[in-house]
This record gives C-alpha cells, structure tokens and sequence, in this order.
C-alpha cells in the first residue's frame, strides 16, 4: 500500500525530528564571561543580581567557571544567615579548585569564604595556592587580565602590596572589571597606610559600581585616617545598609555607635 500524498510529503518532517539535535557548543571564553559577571555582583554583595546573571546563562551551568561564581554566590550569600549554604559553596569551590587545578578562581574565592569563617591558617594556604596558580597564568601569557587580577588579589591577601599593585595595574589596562580592581588597588595602598591613594582608588571604585558595598567600608576608614569624621559616618552607614550581613558590618556598627 502506496502512503497518502499528505503522509508522503509529511515523512521528510517526521525523520528529521527522530535525528537527535546537537548540543551546543559551549565557548570557555563567553562561560568565563558570565562566570566573572556573576563574581563581580557577588562580591559587591548583590547576591540577586548574581543569581539572575547565573539563571539567565544556564546553558554554561556545567562548566569549571560557573559553578565556581555559583559556589561562591552561596558562600558569601549564606554569611550571617545560613551556615549550611556557606559550607555548601565552600564545598563547591573546593571541588572546583581539585577540579581544575591550574585556574586560581576558585582557590582565591575559597580563601575569602574561609577569612569571613575566621579560618586564617586554611585562608592563606588557599591564597597562596590561587597565587602560584596566577602567576603561572600570567607567565605563560602576561596579556592575561584575569590572571593578572587573580595574581595581583592574592598577592594582596599575602601583604604583599607593591607586587599586587603591579599585577593589578596591568589587569586594569587589559580591561578587567574596573570596580573589583581598583578595590584591590585600594587595599594595597591601604596595606602601606598611604590613605591619598586609597582614597583615590576607592573614589574610582565607586565611579565605576556605586553599589560595591565594600568600598564604603573601606574608604569610611581612610576617610578616619585622613581625619574626615563626617565621611567615615556617612561611608559606613552606606556600608551597612548595603551589606548588614557582611562579617566586618559588626565593626562598622560598633564604630559608628562609639562616634554619632
């Protein structure tokens, strides 16, 4: 029995739909993208801003990049409100970290969970890691901005601030996100007590993401040092209302009740 013109022409239609689609493609480059642009909200402590990058891209929701700004996200997220979300993204980034053992992404994260968890010796254990794995990177291609970035915070971490802020002005020339380090930058000169300059790199910081909440904090102490009382009150009060769960927002309460 011959098929109806209809199911004849119809059976083009039905083998194409039984061949299996391909997967796409993946592209590292683009997963790192949206992996830093998740880091770069998480670590502003805009944890729903991160959240909505990281469910809007969950095509790349299996890469090493991902899941370590996702860990993250959860750490940091879960500090002062849920200890079972911190140790479900510190548990993350470390099996990141074994994963792919030449990124310093995840071992540099993995340090600042544990700093915030007052677990100082693991934390520079983990910096020092994140600073052999970028400077690697940064060996085999200096042009590397995320590397130099990586090189240049962990070398912070370290009190090593000249070296940091070597590796950190070349990751700024290469394009890296600008907020996240000029902060670091900040804090480099803040390890020097040279308060002009921080002041200056925390003003660039807030140019460039006015809702990094960290800046205030730290700027709120330069501006002490500097003798600017009325700025230290207004930095910190921004600080706190931006992020009240941060480990160092306890401080910032006790200062600003000891100067109101």
């Amino acid at each position: 029995m011959k098929p109806q013109p209809l199911l004849r022409a119809l059976l083009p239609l039905l083998v194409v739909s039984l061949v299996p689609a391909a997967a796409e493609e993946i592209d590292p480059k683009i997963a790192a993208g949206v992996s830093d642009r998740a880091i770069s909200m998480a670590v502003a402590w805009r944890f729903t801003a991160a959240n909505e990058v990281l469910t809007a891209e969950l095509k790349y929701k299996d890469t090493q990049s991902y899941q370590t700004a996702s860990a993250l996200t959860a750490a940091l997220d879960g500090i002062g409100k849920d200890p079972k979300e911190i140790q479900r993204g510190l548990e993350g980034l470390k099996t990141q970290a074994l994963k792919k053992t030449a990124d310093p992404v995840a071992e540099f994260y993995r340090g600042e969970v544990l700093k915030a968890l007052d677990k100082t010796a693991d934390a520079t254990a983990a910096w020092q890691s994140a600073e052999k794995r970028a400077a690697a990177m940064v060996t085999a291609n200096p042009a590397d901005a995320r590397a130099q970035y990586y090189l240049g915070a962990a070398s912070n971490r370290l009190k090593k601030a000249a070296a940091a802020r070597a590796a950190l002005t070349k990751a700024l020339e290469g394009g890296f996100d600008p907020a996240m380090t000029h902060f670091q930058i900040g804090l480099s000169w803040v390890l020097e007590s040279k308060w002009s300059q921080a002041l200056e790199s925390f003003n660039a910081v807030e140019k460039a993401d006015p809702r990094f909440a960290h800046l205030y904090y730290y700027r709120g102490l330069t501006q002490d040092k500097l003798g600017r009382k009325d700025r230290l009150i207004i930095d910190l009060d921004q600080f706190v209302k931006l992020a009240p769960t941060a480990p160092e927002a306890k401080t910032a309460r006790a200062i600003l009740g000891s100067v109101k």
